[in-house]
């Protein structure tokens, strides 16, 4: 059994339904794999990295999945700082030599929200992380995306059940990587 933790944002939580309902939940069912959530709802990705660095993690632990930066554009933090952050939690996964693995932003059904966060994905896809992208289970269209979400941001439980069939395939993929 692998196990990976899972640092994030209320997406990795799965907020507004907690961690039971997550797509980290769904996504380690019947796998080789455990995901441990480490999702807290509102924080930002320097935030998500103080709590890394300030959690015990097990021994065993394989690797780190890191999801972030929407409080971050909501909050009007630049993305450059935003993606400075994910390149420390990937030093730090490289210096305690874990695998990484970061979720890219998502689509939500906030325009203004989707502009900043396609700077975020920008940076990120210069660098040359294992890249995790669960569009697929919330969908592209309008409508898809009216449909998908609670708030605009936060997905349904039915969306979050999409999400975890895509993120399996991509970490499984992940895993297979060594």
């Amino acid at each position: 059994m692998k196990y990976i933790a899972c640092f994030g944002d209320s997406l990795i939580e799965g907020y507004p339904f907690g961690p039971e309902c997550s797509w980290c939940k769904v996504a380690e069912e019947d796998s080789d794999f455990r995901l441990l959530n480490y999702g807290v709802c509102g924080e930002c990705c320097d935030e998500i990295f103080w709590r890394l660095e300030h959690t015990p993690l097990q021994e065993n632990l394989y690797g780190i999945i890191f999801l972030g930066g929407a409080n971050d554009a909501l909050c009007g933090r630049p993305p450059q700082l935003a993606v400075q952050d994910i390149d420390r939690v990937a030093k730090f996964a490289a210096e305690h030599k874990l695998r990484f693995a970061v979720v890219l932003p998502l689509i939500s059904n906030d325009l203004e929200l989707n502009s900043r966060l396609r700077e975020v994905t920008n940076l990120l896809k210069t660098r040359s992380y294992f890249f995790i992208d669960l569009q697929e289970g919330i969908g592209y269209g309008a409508d898809e995306l009216a449909r998908a979400y609670v708030d605009g941001v936060h997905p349904t439980i039915a969306t979050y059940a999409k999400m975890g069939m895509v993120a399996k395939l991509q970490i499984e993929q992940f895993l297979e990587g060594e």
